[in-house]
């Protein structure tokens, strides 16, 4: 996925960027560059009051096992984690 991301916060306390206001781009899943101000050719999310931080982690995941086994699968899980953002 290639990405330009305008304008949003960061949060990651070990990044040299930490609360600071950057355009960032991604290119193939990756970020490739932090700037003040970026321009590319790709799709761009700009939204007010936008933030980015590093991944978030659920400590309260559960899956149903033993017991209900039926209700859950870890691959369904993991799916519905990566779409909430969460690593």
């Amino acid at each position: 996925m290639d990405a330009l991301i305008k304008s949003a916060k960061i949060i990651s306390p070990n990044s040299p960027f930490h609360l600071q206001t950057k355009d960032i781009l991604v290119s193939n899943g990756k970020i490739e560059k932090i700037e003040d101000s970026i321009s590319a050719d790709c799709k761009t999310i700009a939204i007010d009051g936008l933030i980015v931080s590093d991944g978030w982690l659920d400590l309260f995941s559960v899956i149903r096992e033993p017991g209900k086994e039926d209700k859950d699968t870890i691959a369904g899980l993991l799916a519905s984690a990566a779409k909430g953002g969460f690593t």
